[in-house]
């Protein structure tokens, strides 16, 4: 499964309860912690993310450190994709 970065960034405004022109300048090492992201919307991410590409994310990859910006979050997905 290829992973798309419109696929990820379409969740965001979902996730982070922010318009989505507020995230429009979002690239992918902007850290999502600047727009929001926190324990309890990381948390709502990675079941979105889960759902979504139909994973399952272990617990030592919850570190928000893992999933911060755009570019880790491709990464982790990547990850559990080819191990799937």
């Amino acid at each position: 499964m290829v992973i798309e970065k419109e696929n990820i960034i379409r969740m965001l405004p979902q996730v982070l309860k922010r318009d989505e022109s507020e995230l429009l300048e979002i690239n992918d090492a902007t850290d999502l912690r600047e727009h929001g992201l926190d324990s309890i919307t990381s948390i709502e991410l990675i079941v979105m993310l889960e759902d979504e590409f139909n994973i399952s994310v272990e617990d030592e990859d919850l570190l928000i450190d893992n999933f911060n910006t755009v570019e880790k979050l491709m990464l982790l997905l990547d990850k559990y994709l080819k191990n799937s």
